[in-house]
């Protein structure tokens, strides 16, 4: 399975671009954020989607869905850093 990263920047420069002359809308916002997650630009992805909600944009939950997908793939990383039971 090969991802085309190449591919997901171009969304992403798109998307920027778009901003400077357009208010894009929830479906603009999410094909970045989707893009974002599938180049594993976490905090570009995160950052969007806290603009997104300061925007008061209907946030729809596909965006949401996208977010938690990305992290459902990094869910080893978590198991392992953030999830540990605290030392008792």
């Amino acid at each position: 399975h090969h991802s085309n990263r190449g591919e997901y920047d171009s969304v992403i420069n798109y998307f920027n671009e778009l901003k400077f002359n357009l208010r894009p809308d929830v479906l603009s916002y999410h094909l970045a954020i989707n893009a974002c997650s599938k180049s594993d630009k976490e905090s570009l992805m995160l950052s969007l989607f806290e603009e997104l909600l300061l925007q008061n944009i209907e946030v729809q939950t596909v965006a949401i869905n996208t977010i938690m997908k990305y992290y459902e793939k990094k869910k080893d990383y978590f198991a392992e850093n953030t999830f540990s039971s605290p030392p008792t």
